[in-house]
């Protein structure tokens, strides 16, 4: 985890796949300051289990955040499944349906104040190449 991040502004980017799901705290530079990882689909209480697992996870980096200095202004969230953008509902998630009709937009704004933008997972990768450029694996 990296100590030098200057104070200003941050962001959250969360990945629900169909197996595991990740979240990252980003600075302005989109250098990874902090990540939680959690399995997608929880053995047990599925959509009860997935959102306590998800909301520890949010709160953990939005700590960190704040113990960097930082302020959280935008979420963005790449789904496993057909999003309604206008709305940020997860309309349909195949390998995670107990997710079908979850408010995602809404449940992480009130979580977070900030800004948030829910889409497909491969779209919000393939915006994330468009506008960064790809990383070379290691």
């Amino acid at each position: 985890m990296k100590k030098s991040a200057r104070p200003g502004r941050a962001s959250i980017g969360i990945d629900i796949g169909g197996t595991k799901s990740l979240y990252a705290l980003f600075d302005e530079r989109f250098e990874v300051l902090a990540e939680e990882k959690l399995p997608s689909h929880p053995k047990k209480g599925a959509l009860r289990a997935f959102e306590k697992a998800h909301v520890r996870a949010v709160k953990a980096l939005l700590r960190e955040a704040k113990r960097l200095g930082l302020k959280v202004q935008v979420v963005g969230a790449g789904v496993a499944g057909r999003v309604d953008l206008r709305e940020g509902v997860i309309e349909f998630a195949p390998s995670l349906t107990f997710l079908d009709g979850y408010p995602l937009r809404r449940r992480l704004a009130k979580l977070t104040g900030a800004r948030v933008f829910v889409c497909n997972d491969v779209h919000s990768g393939l915006y994330g190449e468009f506008q960064l450029g790809s990383v070379p694996a290691m």
